[in-house]
């Protein structure tokens, strides 16, 4: 079976050769396909542009000249050697160059192995330590959605600029689901990222199905507000200027909807730059939310100094959430009907229609059980 894979035009044609020499050294494309991948991945899906590879990992992947693979890469400007290794770190840090990200990407169907498959899956699972059960069937679930591929790409013309990333994005994840092509990687904060996470919500509302059951999504309201509550409420924080109250209720943001005046989408993404952002100037957004929410404000800043870093509050919370969607709810759903297929979205998840009632008692009762 072919796989829909992303690669650099860096590279030509690379797609239709088996093998490449370079410096004497005959090396298999389908290492250099995946390693490319594997870097564009993370740089189209998340605005990532370096990966940390152990040496070890590499081995076991492309055997003892996984360094000409490397090197290749490097060679021929696509990446460089960003952090070597230092004390205490076991992985080399890999950049992609201003002239690759600078050439963009493409999108081939090429043949790669079943072993390498099975071996980019087996370091794929052993990245996030949850039960093992739960893992596995978090994976497996995403192998059983089927995709109206045809309807998607009828959706996706006609509301996606094909100028925009997200045109590409989508398209190519759509085609990708629908080959049974499915990526997937725990990070390190627990989260789970997938092919369908980075998929509009339109698409995974209307075009997917569980073998031909159709789906439904289940989020939680306000979830980053709501676990920035969780966090400040763990750490003994209780003058909370009604913010609370808006969170529980589920109202924070429409009520900075009406107070702006602005879209609610508009506003999530304002609120988000104040809960992960610097807070270094006085603009409109960080005096909106001090003059709302002044010991709330005052705490967000206090935490990212404490720390001093101002991603912190942004990796609590993804360890927050994460422990409740794959060490509570999900355990909880399994529990309930193993027949159920569940697909994680970070802070939701899609089940077939017909659970769906089921599925939102646990959830609403797991919510609760964290206040």
């Amino acid at each position: 079976m072919q796989n829909l894979k992303y690669i650099s035009p860096i590279f030509e044609d690379i797609y239709t050769k088996k093998y490449v020499t370079h410096k004497g050294v005959r090396l298999k494309t389908s290492n250099i396909i995946t390693l490319i991948d594997m870097f564009l991945n993370r740089y189209i899906y998340f605005n990532k542009d370096n990966i940390k590879l152990n040496s070890r990992v590499l081995k076991f992947l492309y055997g003892s000249t996984y360094s000409k693979y490397i090197e290749y890469l490097i060679d021929n400007e696509f990446i460089y050697l960003y952090k070597n290794y230092s004390s205490g770190l076991k992985s080399k840090c890999y950049k992609l160059t201003d002239k690759s990200k600078g050439k963009g990407y493409l999108s081939v169907n090429v043949n790669i192995p079943i072993k390498l498959q099975n071996k980019i899956r087996l370091v794929n699972d052993s990245n996030y330590n949850t039960n093992e059960f739960i893992k596995n069937k978090l994976i497996n679930d995403l192998y059983q959605i089927n995709i109206d591929l045809e309807q998607t790409k009828l959706w996706i013309e006609k509301n996606l600029d094909k100028n925009d990333k997200a045109y590409f994005i989508n398209s190519s994840c759509c085609a990708r689901i629908a080959n049974k092509d499915i990526y997937y990687s725990f990070d390190n904060y627990g989260r789970f990222h997938t092919n369908f996470t980075v998929l509009k919500k339109d698409i995974r509302s209307n075009f997917l199905k569980f073998g031909k059951e159709k789906v439904k999504e289940i989020d939680i309201t306000n979830s980053q507000p709501f676990f920035l509550y969780f966090l400040m409420r763990n750490s003994n924080f209780t003058n909370f200027n009604g913010f609370d109250q808006d969170v529980l209720s589920g109202v924070i943001y429409d009520k900075i909807k009406n107070i702006t005046g602005i879209n609610r989408k508009e506003v999530k993404t304002n609120v988000y730059s104040v809960l992960f952002g610097r807070n270094m100037t006085k603009d409109y957004w960080n005096d909106l939310f001090n003059k709302l929410y002044p010991d709330v404000y005052k705490w967000i800043v206090d935490y990212k100094k404490t720390n001093k870093s101002y991603k912190i509050i942004a990796h609590e919370l993804q360890r927050i959430e994460s422990d409740f969607m794959f060490n509570n709810l999900i355990p909880r759903i399994v529990a309930h009907n193993k027949d159920i297929r569940v697909i994680t979205i970070h802070d939701s998840v899609m089940v077939q229609e017909k659970y769906y009632n089921d599925v939102k008692i646990i959830f609403d009762e797991c919510l609760k059980s964290l206040i």
